[in-house]
């Protein structure tokens, strides 16, 4: 294991709590790896929910009825996450996809395959 994947298992250890040893464990021995960076000033980052309980859902069912024509799921991420950088939107746009997947197989929308694999999206 690299010291890389230490510190990893570190942020996970702390994530479920209760484990101090286990962690205490850890800094020993990347202290002695070598490790020479603030092993306490290493915290799990926070992650940021923009939506909850089927809001994410809605949005995009908002987006495909006001849309005036069918659209990829980029197109629908950068509709719901107005404002976001590229990267943000890009990331996104699996788990836009994996809604609407969702809202498919319910009948809530339907897809129109394009050129290659890429499909479009509308409101059923």
């Amino acid at each position: 294991m690299t010291i890389l994947g230490l510190l990893t298992k570190r942020i996970e250890l702390l994530r479920e709590g209760g484990r101090s040893a286990d962690i205490k464990a850890l800094d020993r021995t990347l202290r002695v790896l070598g490790y020479e960076g603030e092993i306490a000033s290493i915290m799990p980052a926070e992650s940021v929910r923009v939506f909850r309980n089927g809001g994410l859902r809605r949005a995009c069912l908002d987006v495909l009825e006001a849309a005036d024509r069918p659209l990829t799921s980029r197109e629908i991420a950068e509709r719901v996450y107005v404002g976001r950088d590229a990267e943000y939107v890009a990331r996104a746009t699996m788990r836009i996809s994996k809604c609407l997947r969702a809202d498919r197989r319910e009948g809530n929308v339907s897809t129109v395959k394009m050129c290659g694999r890429a499909l479009v999206w509308m409101a059923a």
